[in-house]
């Protein structure tokens, strides 16, 4: 490839030093079903110590946030997982919240997933939100037995967000291409959807501007037997916590 003008070189060695960088609350957040709970500290194959917490026993529900949030995201769906009787495990993913580590990637979300599913189950279902829902459906195909999962808001192809992200700073496509080029196109969920066994629903909202609803509907339309549910103006974190979803979800998972 032809050499880069200084400016789009700078962009390409910010955009690589930036990519898996996690802003970490000051004091962080936790649940209010697990306030007073000491968290597990599980360790990870990715050299992770990620702080968990479960309630109750026997098979669980397991609760993955996404990028830069925490397990306060899913107060409302283990309200209702809890009024049902269903035991719940959530965690803080690496290098957030209760979590040891600094910086995050999809393949040490999946090792969290796995080493969580493995010292806290059993775990029969898993529920995502965004970033969260990439690690899942890796561990996924990698083979973890889960009876079924709820992915809220994924992102599909980490090329698409990237793309995104600079056309929104104004930073040009050829920056992209050679970013593509050194670190490779990273995840992608529409190369494993044909590959999945496990029944999916997928929950979305038409006006998620992190993550287009048009990909993950294209992502369900492949997934052997998947389900895809559209709501209307509830952006990209509302729509795993409102009225109208919460008990989607907990009947699916429960």
């Amino acid at each position: 490839m032809q050499d880069l003008a200084p400016d789009d070189a700078q962009a390409v060695d910010a955009i690589l030093t930036r990519l898996g960088q996690v802003r970490r609350r000051q004091v962080p957040r936790v649940c209010e079903w697990f306030a007073g709970q000491e968290p597990q500290m599980v360790a990870t194959a990715a050299g992770d110590s990620v702080a968990a917490w479960r309630l109750g026993d026997g098979p669980a529900v397991l609760l993955v946030h996404g990028w830069e949030d925490d397990t306060s995201l899913w107060t409302p769906l283990i309200g209702l997982l809890q009024g049902a009787g269903v035991p719940v495990v959530a965690f803080d993913l690496p290098g957030h919240g209760w979590s040891d580590g600094e910086g995050c990637s999809a393949e040490r979300v999946q090792a969290a997933i796995e080493a969580v599913c493995a010292d806290m189950g059993p775990v029969r279902a898993i529920c995502t939100h965004s970033f969260g829902g990439v690690g899942l459906v890796q561990a996924l195909a990698g083979g973890l037995p889960v009876e079924a999962v709820a992915l809220v808001a994924p992102p599909i192809r980490q090329e698409l967000q990237l793309r995104r992200q600079a056309a929104k700073f104004g930073v040009s496509g050829r920056v992209v291409d050679v970013v593509v080029e050194r670190r490779g196109a990273g995840f992608d969920l529409m190369a494993l959807a044909p590959t999945m066994t496990v029944p999916a629903l997928f929950v979305h909202a038409d006006d998620d501007q992190q993550c287009p609803a048009d990909e993950a509907e294209a992502c369900a339309a492949i997934w052997p037997g998947a389900q895809f549910e559209l709501f209307e103006g509830l952006g990209h974190r509302l729509v795993a916590q409102h009225e109208d979803t919460v008990p989607l979800l907990a009947a699916w998972l429960a």
